[in-house]
């Protein structure tokens, strides 16, 4: 095809014609050219010639419209400044006498000879350069729980059917297949998160390790469909939970074909279960907590920014009844915690250094749903409902209040960039009345003795 000034609209609108693979150079870059499948893939390359007089063609990564952005998550996608940026730099090196494609092919040729041969190993490369900080897929180091379910997922759905097969053998039809193996097997959204790990080792292969010329992950299509949840526990669904996990003794959870078994809950971890109701936090950061985190004295629960999905500080105001179940939870943790530094409020059962797992608190709140046969009621419901009560005529409390008390991004009122960057105040008493206003309700839905009444208009 003719050579043309490139566009973001040309680029995106291109199509192959004739039903074969088609190119477009560009004027303004020369050397840089989009390639369209019959398929509608469309790749970057770069034609140059070396000082040998050998002509190259060299793929760059696939085109992505990335709506004036520089980068996607995705690093092999290029927008087409950015692959104009690219092909600037390695014409830098060609003029310097190099050879990009021929560095590229010699990479690979070592480290095809090093010891990452099957997918196995290359997970094993990947959970290690994550965990030391040498691979930040999102400019940012993994937290250790992102990396604990990443390593979940792939010891439960990827590694006995893909773990040893050759890396080199790896094909977008192989992945796919697999995927939908795991979704007919009823993982559901676990697929997304196997797809997404698989994709995300593949791109360390290619990007940091050279290993692979190409992700093959790429271009597979989501196999299972995410609907956001929407589930608000009913009153008498709060009420029954807590009850259950209140008073726990004499309960059963009924098993298929097998006679009732009695339920096991310790206290300390029907307190965690009662914190997440009272606090709304995540479950991760109610069994994380520690002692460094609290100041009682003053009803404060200080979250590092290391603990919390969005990487923020979170500071989280203690209502009356919160502050009653941490310091029961410490006493019941403090023959097991002795001589600790920074100790957990709810040490695990193996190491009291350490905190209980997330998933504990979840398994546990899933056998009281069982005890009391709920059913598509999961934790992070609890949530979101204390969430709805807050913006509802019940409590009438702003969204903006409301999303600060979550640590919510999406603050509300006025642009996010604004109230997170330029927005210094941490409106403690407005938090502060608001869960202390859900407290309120909590506890006259379940059926606690109420405390004082106080205006809720305050907590708007």
């Amino acid at each position: 095809m003719p050579a043309r000034a490139l566009t973001s609209a040309f680029c995106k609108a291109a199509k192959a014609e004739a039903d074969r693979q088609t190119s477009y150079p560009d004027t303004k870059e020369v050397g840089l050219e989009l390639r369209v499948t019959p398929e509608g893939r469309r790749t970057w390359y770069y034609r140059y010639r070396t000082r040998a007089g050998v002509q190259r063609r060299m793929s760059l990564g696939l085109f992505s419209s990335n709506d004036g952005r520089s980068q996607v998550d995705q690093e092999d996608c290029f927008d087409l400044e950015a692959a104009r940026r690219e092909v600037r730099r390695l014409r830098v090196v060609v003029d310097k006498g190099g050879d990009p494609l021929a560095e590229r092919q010699a990479l690979r040729d070592v480290a095809i000879a090093e010891p990452i041969k099957t997918l196995g190993d290359l997970m094993t490369s990947y959970f290690e350069a994550c965990e030391k900080g040498r691979w930040k897929p999102r400019k940012k180091v993994k937290r250790a729980s992102t990396l604990a379910g990443e390593k979940s997922v792939y010891r439960l759905h990827v590694e006995k059917d893909l773990g040893k097969l050759p890396l080199d053998d790896l094909t977008r039809a192989k992945i796919r297949r697999h995927l939908e193996k795991i979704a007919d097997n009823g993982a559901g959204v676990q697929t997304n998160r196997a797809h997404s790990l698989i994709r995300g080792a593949l791109q360390y292969a290619v990007l940091k390790l050279d290993r692979l010329p190409a992700n093959p992950a790429t271009g597979v299509d989501q196999v299972v469909t995410e609907t956001p949840r929407t589930r608000v526990l009913t009153d008498a669904e709060l009420r029954g939970c807590w009850h259950a996990i209140e008073s726990p003794a004499g309960l059963t959870i009924a098993k298929e074909g097998a006679d009732p078994e009695p339920l096991h809950l310790a206290r300390s971890t029907a307190i965690a279960l009662q914190l997440t109701m009272v606090l709304l936090q995540r479950r991760g950061e109610i069994a994380g907590m520690r002692s460094s985190e609290l100041d009682l004295n003053h009803a404060v629960w200080k979250i590092p920014g290391q603990r919390m999905k969005g990487n923020r500080p979170h500071t989280v105001p203690l209502p009356p009844l919160a502050v009653e179940l941490i310091k029961e939870a410490i006493v019941l943790a403090e023959e097991r915690v002795r001589g600790i530094d920074d100790a957990p409020i709810f040490p695990g059962a193996r190491d009291p250094a350490s905190s209980i797992q997330p998933g504990s608190v979840s398994h546990a709140f899933r056998d009281i749903l069982a005890t009391l046969s709920l059913k598509d009621i999961h934790l992070h419901d609890v949530r979101r409902t204390g969430s709805t009560a807050m913006t509802s005529e019940r409590l009438s409390i702003s969204p903006f209040i409301r999303s600060l008390v979550l640590s919510h991004s999406d603050t509300g009122g006025g642009a996010t960039i604004s109230s997170t960057t330029y927005d210094a105040n941490s409106y403690l008493p407005e938090k502060r009345r608001a869960l202390e206003a859900w407290e309120r309700l909590l506890k006259s839905i379940v059926g606690m003795p109420a405390d004082n009444v106080v205006d809720l208009a305050r907590a708007v």
